[in-house]
């Protein structure tokens, strides 16, 4: 199968077919045995499903080979951009039926590699709040790729500059076992109480200072 740009439409003369590849981004021939015409796949409405059912925002243009690139394909070919989440046949490009049974066959032997194992290790640098300067906003929760934020109701010791500290219920950030410590929560928080263990600010200042 080839992905072809409507401006530029494949041409077939003297038995050979000349068409711009749009992943190659160069014009090839072909000289096939046999010419048949098909209905062209709906990209859009698969991405768009792909996108609702799994919290992504990936454009709805292009198949997900397309948008991850052919190194994406060679290293990880069922690999999800979400942990323990795995994709084949038809929605990363158009392929035979056989290929698309493989990659499937593929799939099941990477959950199986999953649900084998006792317990999944989890990254150790993940995001951290300070709860007594979270202010409650929601921004993190919003933002976060992977769903890991949430907000729920604490008790929290405010800090006061005279008396004693005020200990009061608000809302405030949590951050869930999802967590894959990205630090988009942290660069992102206007009231910097979100901080990424093992990269805080003095730790990174001070690399800087050394190069």
């Amino acid at each position: 199968f080839l992905r072809f740009d409507e401006d530029k439409p494949p041409k077939y003369e003297n038995g050979i077919v000349t068409v711009f590849d749009t992943l190659l981004g160069d014009e090839i021939q072909i000289k096939p045995d046999l010419l048949v015409l098909s209905t062209g796949l709906d990209v859009a409405d698969r991405m768009q499903k792909i996108n609702e059912l799994l919290g992504t925002d990936l454009p709805t243009d292009k198949f997900y080979a397309e948008v991850k690139g052919e190194s994406h394909l060679r290293l990880n070919p069922v690999d999800f951009e979400i942990d323990g989440t795995f994709i084949a046949g038809a929605i990363k490009l158009p392929k035979m039926v056989d290929e698309a049974i493989a990659e499937g066959i593929a799939a099941g032997g990477r959950v199986c590699s999953l649900l084998q194992q006792e317990a999944i290790p989890r990254e150790g640098a993940v995001a951290l709040v300070d709860e007594e300067i979270c202010s409650g906003c929601g921004i993190c929760v919003q933002i976060c790729p992977f769903g890991a934020i949430e907000l729920v109701q604490s008790l929290v010791e405010e800090r006061v500059t005279y008396g004693w500290p005020i200990t009061e219920i608000k809302e405030v950030a949590h951050v869930t076992k999802l967590c894959r410590g990205c630090g988009t929560c942290a660069s992102l928080c206007p009231s910097s109480a979100i901080r990424h263990q093992f990269f805080e600010d003095v730790g990174i200042l001070s690399q800087l200072e050394l190069i």
